[in-house]
């Protein structure tokens, strides 16, 4: 399934997208946090642990 599915709506040309869009930063931990634009949620990921 689409993870941003409504951010991928929002650009009828994914080339040339100015609604949408998602921001994505780093912290000192290592979790990748990204920020959809266009619903306003913040996703937080990070490495599962090794079993």
């Amino acid at each position: 399934t689409e993870s941003f599915a409504d951010n991928r709506r929002q650009c009828s040309d994914p080339n040339d997208c100015t609604r949408g869009g998602l921001d994505v930063a780093v912290d000192a931990l290592g979790r990748i946090h990204i920020l959809d634009r266009v619903t306003g949620e913040v996703r937080v990921m990070q490495a599962k642990a090794r079993a």
